[in-house]
């Protein structure tokens, strides 16, 4: 940065960690599952963090044109993403239908029928057969995005506030007026993690600019 930024960014930021999260969003030729799940999760003995599933299109009966509107998003962390990361060769994004070279389509199609597949299997069983195509989103191979989600690393002796007081130093516009910051990392409320964190700081940041525009030039 030019001009350099102020000691307690770059302290506030030297705290902040990136961990993987991968998206495969997965198409199938029905829904199998019931009509008012939103959400579906499965912990299991073997995994740090259960796998989760998400309903896009809650609610929706088709698309336009008549295409199918059974979507469901796979979220993956932890050590399963870097796996789907690694399989992906780099590569920040693809799907089953050609946006991938050959032998990296056919080692995330493994991954995708072996985990996700096999897990969607366990609940719903025969749900494997109805599946028609995937797409990947590798937020930690992405150059702009470099991991998934934030964390404030835990250091020796810390207290648990000091999480708190990393994300309002690094919220804290003030001192580098008039460049605003806003991302998960600097939510203050009660979802400083993922989409909703990062939903609530960009308002907060756009409120904080709106303000800034209406001051009065000197």
């Amino acid at each position: 940065f030019d001009p350099p930024l102020p000691a307690s960014k770059i302290a506030a930021l030297d705290r902040i960690e990136n961990g993987p999260i991968s998206k495969v969003v997965l198409r199938f030729d029905r829904r199998f599952w019931p009509s008012d799940m939103s959400l579906l999760g499965n912990p299991g003995r073997q995994r740090r963090a259960g796998r989760s599933y998400f309903v896009p299109l809650y609610g929706a009966v088709s698309l336009p044109g008549g295409a199918s509107s059974a979507i469901l998003t796979a979220l993956f962390n932890g050590n399963e993403a870097r796996e789907l990361d690694r399989r992906m060769s780099g590569r920040a994004e693809g799907d089953s239908g050609g946006g991938l070279p050959a032998t990296v389509r056919a080692r995330v199609d493994d991954y995708v029928r072996r985990n996700i597949m096999a897990d969607l299997d366990e609940i719903f069983p025969g749900s494997a057969g109805f599946l028609t195509g995937w797409r990947v989103r590798s937020w930690a191979n992405d150059p702009f995005t470099i991991g998934g989600t934030s964390f404030i690393r835990f250091e020796a002796g810390g207290r648990s506030r000091d999480a708190a007081t990393v994300r309002q130093a690094l919220a804290d516009h003030l001192p580098t007026l008039p460049l605003y910051w806003a991302g998960e990392a600097c939510a203050l409320g009660t979802n400083p993690w993922s989409v909703h964190g990062a939903h609530q700081s960009g308002r907060a940041a756009a409120r904080n600019v709106h303000a800034y525009l209406e001051l009065p030039t000197g």
